[in-house]
């Protein structure tokens, strides 16, 4: 699987939810932790990777494309987490606390 690459952004990204470029300045997108491959009406084939910093990144599959990031939701980081490591994975106590923090301090860059 292709790196995230953040210089290759969607319109969507880059106009339409401008405030979500601040998770980049704000937070940073981080390291990838898990992905998982699902199947959008819009997009087809796009990748979900949690990062170290509590991002979910939608890449699509076919260009690489960044499509969207937002923060996840704690419901979001337990579904991507073990969803790509089994259903019994426990998703890391700092990984965790990253999404819990997050989400206090930026509500409104959340999903």
């Amino acid at each position: 699987m292709p790196p995230i690459d953040m210089t290759n952004l969607s319109y969507h990204v880059i106009e339409e939810r401008k405030k979500r470029l601040e998770i980049v300045d704000n937070i940073g997108v981080g390291t990838p932790v898990a992905t998982i491959e699902v199947f959008d009406q819009r997009d087809g084939r796009v990748y979900k990777t949690l990062t170290s910093t509590g991002v979910v990144v939608i890449r699509s599959k076919i260009t690489n494309m960044v499509i969207t990031l937002y923060l996840a939701t704690i419901g979001q980081a337990f579904y991507i987490y073990r969803t790509s490591y089994g259903a019994t994975a426990r998703l890391p106590h700092n990984l965790y606390n990253t999404v819990m923090y997050n989400n206090a301090k930026y509500p409104r860059l959340a999903a």
